[in-house]
Order: C-alpha cells, then structure tokens, then sequence
C-alpha cells in the first residue's frame, strides 16, 4: 500500500508540473506596469510589471523571459494560478510590493523606457505570449504622464486591441497584483479593421490593421489576391505585436498603373474574429 501510493503521488506531482508549464498566446497577459515611478504617489519607488493569468490552467513562470529589444528578464519558479495577478519588480532594500499581492523580486527587471516603449512576455520555447506598447499620450492625462501612476490593461477580455491601455485612477498611482482601477468585463467583438498600408518597394505590401492578428491565418497566401494578375509569393507578419503584414509579390508593380488588392475574411484576430 505505501508503495501504491508512492506511485500515485509522483505521478500526480509530474501531471501538475506539465499543466502548469503549458501556457497559449494571449493565456497570460502584461496587465499593468509603471514605467516612471517617481514622483512616487503611494506605490514604492520603483518600476513594476504586473502579469494576469487569464486561463482556466495554472502555469508556471518558470524561464518566461520578458524582452525588451534584445535585454530580457528571465523569470523564476513562481506558479501563476488561474485569474490572479503577479507584480514582478527588481529586488532592492526598502521596495516591498508584497503587502499587495503575490509578487516576483529579480535581480533586475528590464527597463521600460519613457516617453515610449514595446516590451513582450514569451514562453520558454520563445513564443510570443503578450506584448505591451505605450507613449504618454496613453495617459490622457497631462499631471500623470510627469510620473507615479501606472497604466492598466482596460479589458483583460480583450487582448488583440494594443492601444486598451490608460492610466489608473486608484489613489496609490496603481494597482499592483490586484484587479486593475480601470477594468471591464465586456469582450471586444469588434472586427480588424486596416489602419494604413505603404510600399516598402515595389515588390512588398504592408498593411497595418488596428488589432493583433493570428499569426497562422495572416500567413496564408491565399487570403491575399491582386486582380491584375500579380501572384504573391510570401506572407510574413511582423512580431512581436502581429499587427503588421508584409506581402511579398512574384513581380514588381509597375509605376502609374492602378491596382486592386483584395484581403479575403479568412483574415482573423488573435480571438478569430474575421475581416
């Protein structure tokens, strides 16, 4: 019997290790982060990333790295249970986040740049699993944009949209590990919509639409059609906010000619909601 139930209890501890480490595009999101922490308003003086677990799967942290540019922050053993937060932010005498909530200390957190910045969240096998980009203009608020307020993720709900971010309204300046100050429940349903397009050259279309797209499906050559008789030869959409998609044609467009691009609704959100 003790040897029976030692065999359970391995292979339920094995089972929970592989669960955990298990985690999808958009399953665990960058939530929140403050990237001028002084003047201090009543958080520690120090940047902070907060990360939610959006997912129904605990999933442990365990080599996540957080990248910005090529300097990364690679995380510790830290189980991240589903629907609640985690504050991560660089260990140093005095800064304590913990009387929030669950937090990460590391030796050092890469840092968020003012007065704009991208920085992204990827799997230990490197794949993409959240990205956050900001300027001040995302404050909307001139007083909070000098420093000590944090900007909140608006919908967790709601993670193709890269622009849902503005500043917390909570008195502290933000809301580290806890639900954010400026979060609703609605889910999205709005569909992708193209922002802008350009010619790099005359033998690549770039489009650029308004929400992250799925990657799979933006990459498919069939979705895209010139009626002039010109093939594409290649799809490629830009990491690490998959907003962007370069398309590669067999022949060069010729100058002063007019040309119909047809972008079918095959073409999906991060969520799938069609073009």
């Amino acid at each position: 019997m003790k040897w029976r139930n030692f065999l359970i209890l391995t292979f339920l501890l094995r089972g929970l290790s592989l669960t955990s480490q298990t985690a999808k595009p958009y399953d665990i999101l960058i939530n929140e982060f403050l990237p001028d922490p002084s003047p201090a308003i009543g958080l520690p003086n120090s940047e902070y990333i907060e990360l939610f677990n959006r997912s129904n799967t605990p999933t442990n942290l365990l080599n996540f790295k957080i990248y910005n540019g090529n300097v990364s922050t690679t995380l510790p053993n830290f189980i991240l249970k589903p629907k609640f937060y985690v504050t991560i932010y660089t260990k140093k005498t005095g800064i304590d986040f913990g009387k929030f909530g669950d937090t990460i200390q590391v030796s050092k957190l890469i840092t968020l740049s003012n007065p704009n910045d991208t920085f992204y969240l990827a799997a230990p096998n490197g794949e993409i699993i959240d990205v956050a980009t900001y300027d001040l203009t995302y404050y909307d608020n001139s007083y909070k944009s000098q420093g000590g307020w944090s900007l909140e993720r608006i919908g967790t709900n709601s993670p193709c949209n890269p622009n849902a971010w503005t500043a917390s309204n909570d008195l502290k300046g933000g809301t580290p590990s806890q639900r954010n100050s400026v979060a609703v429940d609605s889910i999205d349903k709005t569909p992708p919509k193209v922002e802008r397009y350009f010619l790099p050259n005359n033998r690549t279309i770039s489009v650029v639409f308004d929400k992250r797209l799925d990657k799979l499906n933006a990459e498919q050559i069939p979705a895209y059609t010139i009626i002039e008789n010109i093939d594409v030869k290649s799809v490629k959409i830009e990491p690490p906010l998959f907003t962007q998609i370069n398309i590669t044609l067999k022949d060069s467009l010729k100058a002063k000619q007019l040309y119909h691009f047809i972008l079918k609704k095959t073409i999906i959100d991060c969520k799938g909601i069609p073009l």
